[in-house]
């Protein structure tokens, strides 16, 4: 089973923009609410790190040349293999569990199996690792361990925000199409197989579907299930071929997701995102979702700033609290890192070396392994559990 981590990026331009069109829906079904479940992660919090995390473990990732990553743009664990987007350098950079480097896979150009600016990926049951290169528009699968070149997948829309796959089924999930600025009477999640035959078309586009600003991968797996989370929304989604179900809507206190009316106002879209950055209002502009079985947990983005909003599932209790507000007290090296992905029941965070005051340092093997580290290292990758006991009830 593949084990889904999704990172995305740490830094963000403060306005990325790329518009999108939505083909026109040949279906279209009526979202189901039965098993709708509200989170509400309720007010802020201040808290310790020991009070929100435990079991940790640290990877310290190899640095060569070749193994150099500019920035991590998304990661996986599959098996015994850490596999890393660098968004940076546009390439593929292959470790072991233990941190050691394997091989890096750049195939750069445009002709069968190669790619220019890799957006995505996704790591099938079978070892195969499907590569979207948004430039080239290319959906490029491969073996995983060899780096061999398989096929190229058919896509049905020109540009996606991001991708993924149904296994079961040998079918493809599309999320949304960057040529039109329009978006009435649109879809934005598409279902085709490999040959770019549409399947199905779900859930009608909204005006905020005419701007990119998020994750490269809106979609991720869990116990053989897929899930979809839109840009400005805060609602999460199970897919199945034929249909589509809310699974949690998202409240967080005093914050909101950004009204759909702003993305209807007669201006350009650098005063949106200004609007957005600057009012008093807190609105939530980014979201990326990592869950597993015990846990969802929420990292958002409001103005300048990352929050985090934890469900625990089996005892249905919340917590909620600015990433700043957090005390180091055991002695990591500042604030409490953030998710970027998912291993097995632990998520995965990244420490780098320039953002770690090091007069705090009181973890000794972190300690040690930052002083090995240069300026320009690989970072050092964090591996934690969620306390049991975390959060109040809803």
């Amino acid at each position: 089973m593949k084990l889904n981590i999704v990172m995305m990026k740490f830094k963000y331009p403060a306005i990325l923009i790329i518009f999108f069109i939505q083909c026109k829906p040949t279906s279209r079904k009526v979202e189901d609410k039965s098993i709708r479940q509200t989170v509400n992660f309720g007010s802020l919090v201040k808290k310790k790190t020991s009070e929100v995390i435990s079991d940790y473990s640290f990877i310290h990732l190899e640095t060569t040349i070749e193994s150099f990553i500019g920035g991590i743009g998304q990661i996986e664990i599959f098996k015994d293999k850490i596999i890393i987007l660098d968004d940076q350098s546009n390439n593929i950079l292959v470790f072991t569990i233990n941190g050691k480097f394997i091989h890096k896979f750049t195939n750069r150009g445009n002709g069968p199996g190669e790619f220019i600016q890799p957006f995505s990926f996704y790591i099938d049951q079978k070892g195969s690792l499907l590569l979207y290169d948004m430039q080239l528009n290319r959906l490029l699968k491969y073996d995983l361990n060899s780096l061999k070149f398989i096929e190229e997948i058919k896509m049905p829309v020109n540009y996606s925000k991001s991708f993924s796959f149904l296994p079961d089924d040998d079918l493809y999930l599309y999320y949304g199409n960057k040529e039109s600025k329009n978006y009435k009477d649109e879809t934005i999640l598409i279902v085709s197989d490999k040959k770019g035959v549409i399947h199905k078309k779900f859930l009608k586009a909204t005006p905020s579907e005419t701007m990119f600003h998020g994750s490269p991968t809106n979609f991720y797996s869990l116990s053989g299930n897929t899930y979809f989370y839109p840009q400005f929304s805060n609602k999460i989604y199970l897919v199945t071929k034929d249909s589509i179900k809310c699974k949690y809507e998202l409240f967080f206190g005093n914050a909101d997701i950004v009204e759909q009316d702003l993305f209807m106002k007669n201006k350009g879209t650098i005063d949106i995102f200004r609007e957005i950055i600057t009012t008093s209002k807190n609105w939530i502009r980014l979201i990326y979702i990592y869950e597993n079985i015990n846990y969802l947990i929420v990292k958002y983005y409001i103005k300048k700033d990352f929050y985090i909003g934890i469900y625990n599932k089996a005892h249905n209790s919340v917590v909620n609290f600015k990433q700043s507000d957090v005390l180091d007290d055991i002695g990591i090296g500042g604030k409490l890192p953030l998710p970027i992905g998912i291993y097995g029941n632990q998520f995965i965070a990244q420490i780098n070396n320039f953002e770690t005051n090091k007069t705090k340092l009181k973890n000794k093997k972190l300690k040690e392994s930052i002083d090995t580290l240069k300026e320009d290292s690989n970072p050092i990758l964090m591996l934690y559990s969620i306390k049991n006991n975390l959060g109040n009830k809803q």
